[in-house]
């Protein structure tokens, strides 16, 4: 293939490093939410003139929310890049982005909706809109690339 920028004598150890930096985002990502929700909690116990502190908390983790989930898409491209030069599947990789698509992409928007009486996450819910598809692309092509083995 013309896009192939690997070798694929050691593609055992490539799906293991791209395994391993998808687990640590969706890792990472699942803590940002986790503190997002501690976030707003407090936000909403607190009187008005002492909110706009925990805004800018809020504000900044969105963002960190933001680079997990750009760490899980670049994964996600790196797993498909890897199927389909080397046609090797990985069942752990792809279980990480199934965890993506059924339950961390539910929370983040569940909770980026919550925080949007607080901040604008617009762009945020059109990323998790992005990510989503492409990894739901990326399982369907994968599967149509390699059979997995019996």
């Amino acid at each position: 293939m013309s896009d192939c920028r690997v070798n694929c004598s050691n593609i055992t150890e490539l799906l293991q490093f791209n395994v391993s930096r998808a687990a640590q985002a969706l890792q990472e990502h699942a803590d940002l939410l986790e503190r997002m929700r501690g976030q707003l909690n407090q936000y909403v116990s607190l009187r008005d003139e002492e909110r706009e502190g925990m805004v800018e908390q809020v504000e900044d983790t969105i963002k960190s929310i933001r680079s997990a989930r750009e760490g899980v898409e670049k994964a996600a491209r790196e797993y498909e890049m890897l199927v389909g030069c080397c046609l090797a599947r990985d069942d752990y990789m792809e279980a990480l982005l199934g965890y993506y698509l059924m339950a961390g992409s539910r929370r983040e928007r569940e909770l980026l909706s919550a925080a949007s009486r607080v901040v604008d996450v617009s762009e945020d819910i059109d990323g998790i809109g992005r990510v989503t598809r492409l990894i739901q692309e990326v399982l369907v092509s994968v599967s149509s690339k390699v059979r997995r083995g019996g």
